[in-house]
């Protein structure tokens, strides 16, 4: 490994770079002797390394940054215990190659946060299969990359995330947002809790796969996000709102009595 893969940059107060205010951003909730946060890049690009290394250094935030050249020697470092917090992934040419080595780290760092880059949307199956935080197109902008913490604090309210491709883009959703999610002809319309909507063709299936157990099916291609029902009776529920929709007759016990089973335990929490 080069000198320059290899090294290890501090952040500190005394910091000459220009800063960007990242207090809300900062490392609480990461644990061990060591409370900062652990960010590494991983790519094979060069330029590309060292660009989104120099956005990192730019701002004023209490972590630390690691840098490697592949996927090999990232999973080589955790494996000897290193810790990461937030990985910066480039997209490998073989998109069978990112998720081996996403599902490698996965199982050493569960709680990691994995932002996927690339120059195109052709890994976007890749990012969905390991619940991205985000997926970015190079080349990166500094503002893309406060998005990134933006989305970190966001996480630790809400853990799960959907990953869909909508015409040319990658739309990282979280899952608290989605109010339902509903088949219409070969579409799946996918609508948020501000009034938003994402078209994508996956299979309705595949996406409830992807869904927490906050997702109830009310008939056959639809389904609501049990935190957004104001009521609900075995013939239709309504929503906050004031949005009304019909429960099948085949799923209207079921559902009601797992919207009941919902509800009970989310006010005990």
């Amino acid at each position: 490994m080069w000198d320059f893969w290899g090294q290890l940059w501090n952040r500190d107060a005394g910091s000459s770079f220009r800063t960007v205010d990242l207090a809300k951003f900062s490392s609480r909730g990461f644990g061990g002797a060591d409370s900062r946060m652990k960010i590494a890049i991983c790519d094979e690009n060069k330029e590309d390394l060292i660009r989104l290394n120099g956005i990192l250094m730019r701002f004023d935030g209490n972590y630390e940054v690691s840098v490697y050249q592949n996927g090999a020697e990232l999973c080589s470092a955790v494996e000897q215990g290193g810790r990461i917090d937030l990985l910066f992934f480039s997209a490998c040419k073989k998109q069978e190659c990112c998720v081996k080595v996403i599902n490698r780290l996965q199982k050493l760092l569960p709680d990691m946060n994995i932002v996927f880059m690339a120059a195109d949307n052709d890994h976007a199956i890749s990012a969905f299969s390991v619940y991205a935080l985000h997926y970015l197109l190079k080349p990166i902008s500094e503002e893309e990359v406060l998005e990134v913490f933006r989305r970190m604090e966001r996480r630790k309210v809400t853990q799960h995330t959907l990953t869909i491709r909508v015409d040319r883009t990658v739309q990282v959703l979280f899952q608290d947002e989605i109010v339902k999610v509903e088949s219409m002809g070969h579409n799946k319309l996918i609508t948020l809790s501000d009034g938003r909507t994402f078209s994508t063709r996956r299979n309705f299936d595949e996406l409830l796969d992807f869904l927490d157990q906050s997702f109830l099916v009310i008939r056959r291609g639809c389904a609501v996000n049990m935190n957004y029902i104001e009521k609900i009776n075995r013939r239709e529920c309504t929503l906050r709102d004031g949005s009304r929709y019909l429960i099948s007759r085949k799923l209207c016990m079921a559902a009601e009595q797992q919207y009941v089973d919902f509800a009970s335990v989310s006010k005990k929490k």
